[in-house]
C-alpha cells in the first residue's frame, strides 16, 4: 500500500500490504530485517561481506569477521590502562565524514552489463594528538583515602585531544608512539564555549572478545 499523509513523502507499509507474491495475506503481518556488513580495506574498490561474531555486554564494541583468500598484516593490539597516563601521544586513523571522498570509475566488461561504475574507496586519515584525561569506569576501593567505591557516570574512556576529526572515525584504530593499539575511536563533543574533544574505548574490551576470559572462579 502507498500513503500519502498531510505535509509527508509516499510511502510503503509493509504491514498494511495486501498481496504479497500475488496471493493474500489476510491477517499476516509482513516483518523481517535485511541487514549485512560490506568491509573495503583502505585504497580498494572490493565489496566483502562481513558478519558479526560477538558483541561486548559492558561497552560500545563488536567483533566482526570476513573471509579473504589472503593473510592480512597483523597489527599488536596493547592493554595500555596500567601505564596510560595524560599526555601521551596518540595516533589515531580512519574514515571522518567531513573529509573529501574519493572516487573511481571502472568500465564493466561483462557483455551483459557494459556501464561505468563509479565506486567510492576508502582512503584514511591519520590524525595526531594525546591522551587528554583518562577516565575510570571504577575502581578498587582504598581503606587509605576512605574511598568505599567509585562509579563514573560516564564510563571507562581515554578522553583524547584528537581535535581534526570526528563522526565517520568511529571503530578506528588508537595507536601509541610504539605503533601498538591501544583505544578504539567512538565519539566526539564540542561546545560552543569550548574546543572539541574525543574519546577512545580502552582496547582491552577489544581483546577480551577474542578471547574466553573468566569472570568467576
Amino acid at each position: 500500500i502507498i500513503t500519502q499523509e498531510m505535509g509527508q513523502n509516499i510511502r510503503w507499509i509493509p504491514a498494511e500490504t495486501k498481496l504479497f507474491g500475488r496471493k493474500p495475506v489476510s491477517g499476516k503481518i509482513i516483518d523481517g530485517t535485511n541487514t549485512y556488513i560490506d568491509v573495503t580495506f583502505a585504497k580498494n574498490d572490493q565489496r566483502t561481506p562481513a558478519k558479526v561474531v560477538r558483541v561486548s555486554n559492558k561497552h560500545d564494541v563488536a567483533m566482526i569477521k570476513i573471509d579473504l583468500p589472503s593473510e592480512m598484516q597483523a597489527v599488536t593490539m596493547k592493554d595500555a590502562d596500567a601505564t596510560i597516563a595524560p599526555g601521551q601521544k596518540v595516533v589515531t586513523m580512519g574514515y571522518p565524514g567531513i573529509s573529501p571522498s574519493v572516487v573511481v570509475a571502472t568500465a564493466g566488461n561483462d557483455f551483459a552489463n557494459r556501464t561505468t561504475q563509479v565506486v567510492t574507496v576508502p582512503d584514511p586519515t591519520v590524525t595526531d594528538g594525546s591522551v587528554g584525561k583518562v577516565i575510570r569506569g571504577t575502581t578498587n576501593t582504598s581503606k587509605e583515602s576512605g574511598v568505599v567505591g567509585y562509579y563514573s557516570t560516564f564510563g571507562d574512556y581515554y578522553q583524547l585531544t584528537v581535535n581534526a576529526t570526528g563522526a565517520g572515525n568511529s571503530g578506528g584504530p588508537v595507536f601509541d608512539k610504539e605503533g601498538n593499539v591501544i583505544g578504539i575511536f567512538t565519539a566526539s563533543t564540542s561546545r560552543a564555549d569550548a574546543t572539541r574533544i574525543t574519546f577512545a574505548v580502552p582496547i582491552r574490551y577489544g581483546l577480551e572478545l577474542m578471547g574466553n576470559t573468566k569472570v568467576i572462579n
